[in-house]
C-alpha cells in the first residue's frame, strides 16, 4: 500500500512539474511575441496575418510540448515554418526593408555565419533528445549533454561575432534605427535564454555524473529538455523574420 501511494505521488509530481514547465513556456512566448509583434507592426500595416502566424507557432508548441516526441517535433515545427512562410508571402505587405541596401550587404556577410549557427543550435536539440533517451535506456546521458553544452555554446559565440562585426558596421542599439533597436532586443533575449539554457543543462550534467537519474526518475532533465527545444524552435521564427528576406543576398 505505502508503496502504490509513493507512485501515486510521484505521478503527481511529474504531472504537475510538466504543467507548470508548460505554462512557464507560455508566458515566455508571449515575451517573445511581444518582440515579435514589435517588429511586424513596423513592417506592416497587415497585422491580421501575423497574429495567425503567432497563434499558429502557439498552438504548434503546446501540442510538442504535450507529445514529448523528436520526430513529431521536427514534423510539428516544419508544418508550423511552412504555414507562416505561405502566410507571410501571401496576405503581406512589407514596408521596405529594414537596413539600406548597403547595410543589408554587410548584414549579407554574417549570413553563411548565421545559417551554420542555425543548424548548429536545432542539432542541439537532437544530441540532448539522444541524452533523453540514454537514461530511459538505463544509459549515462552525460556525453550528449556535454555536446548539447558545446554546440549552444558554438552558437553563442557566432552570435558574439555576428554582434561585433554590425557594431564595427555602425548598426548598433543607439544608431537611431528602430529596426535596429529591435533586433538587437529580440536576438538579445534570444541568446539570454541560451545561455541560461547552457546552464541549465549544465546542472543536469552534474546530476548525472552524480548518478541522480534513472528510467523513473529524470523529470528534472525532461523540463529542461522542454525549455531547450522551446529555446531552438523560438530560433526558426527569429531567422524567418530577421534573416529571411536577406537571403538573396547569398545567390548574388
Amino acid at each position: 500500500m505505502e508503496t502504490a501511494i509513493h507512485h501515486d505521488e510521484a505521478v503527481i509530481y511529474k504531472r504537475a512539474s510538466k504543467f507548470a514547465m508548460i505554462i512557464f513556456l507560455a508566458s515566455e512566448f508571449m515575451l517573445f511575441a511581444a518582440l515579435f509583434a514589435t517588429y511586424i507592426i513596423l513592417r506592416t500595416p497587415d497585422t491580421l496575418p501575423f497574429v495567425a502566424v503567432i497563434a499558429i507557432f502557439f498552438v504548434g508548441a503546446m501540442v510538442i510540448l504535450q507529445k514529448n516526441n523528436t520526430l513529431f517535433t521536427c514534423l510539428m515545427t516544419a508544418g508550423c515554418v511552412g504555414a507562416a512562410v505561405y502566410i507571410l508571402n501571401h496576405f503581406v505587405t512589407l514596408t521596405p526593408a529594414w537596413l539600406g541596401e548597403e547595410e543589408a550587404l554587410e548584414f549579407s556577410k554574417m549570413l553563411p555565419t548565421i545559417i551554420v549557427n542555425s543548424f548548429v543550435l536545432i542539432a542541439s536539440s537532437f544530441t540532448y533528445h539522444a541524452a533523453e533517451a540514454n537514461v530511459e535506456k538505463g544509459k549515462s546521458p552525460v556525453l550528449w549533454l556535454l555536446g548539447t553544452i558545446a554546440l549552444g555554446s558554438y552558437f553563442l559565440l557566432g552570435q558574439i561575432k555576428e554582434w561585433a562585426h554590425m557594431k564595427h558596421e555602425g548598426m548598433w542599439f543607439d544608431t537611431g534605427n528602430q529596426f535596429t533597436s529591435n533586433f538587437f532586443a529580440t536576438t538579445g533575449f534570444h541568446g539570454f535564454h541560451v545561455l541560461v539554457g547552457i546552464i541549465l543543462i549544465a546542472y543536469v550534467t552534474v546530476k548525472a555524473l552524480l548518478g541522480h537519474y534513472n528510467k523513473e526518475n529524470h523529470i528534472s532533465l525532461q523540463n529542461i529538455g522542454f525549455y531547450w527545444h522551446f529555446v531552438d524552435a523560438i530560433w526558426l521564427v527569429v531567422f524567418s523574420l530577421y534573416y529571411g528576406e536577406h537571403l538573396h543576398h547569398l545567390l548574388k
